[in-house]
């Protein structure tokens, strides 16, 4: 597949050509940032905090979420939503 427009695919990226419309990077995060990531229930009682401070490390491998990194704790949390 070419990763350069050319006359051969009508000038248009390899994305746009197989798909309609150009890709939608606005989900993208900056790799190293903080985060909060939203606590499993089984974690977290009423007194504490829901969310923990985390570092951002990149998205899931055949998972739909988000890796990041609680210093705190050492533990890796994989998050469906991520607050910045």
């Amino acid at each position: 597949m070419d990763q350069i427009p050319t006359r051969h695919n009508s000038n248009l990226p390899p994305f746009k050509k197989m798909y309609g419309h150009a890709p939608d990077y606005s989900n993208l995060s900056v790799f190293g940032c903080t985060c909060f990531v939203l606590k499993p229930h089984v974690e977290h009682t009423k007194l504490l905090a829901k969310s923990a401070l985390c570092v951002f490390l990149g998205y899931g491998l055949g998972e739909k979420g988000y890796r990041c990194f609680d210093l705190v704790s050492k533990k890796m949390y994989v998050s469906c939503i991520l607050c910045f």
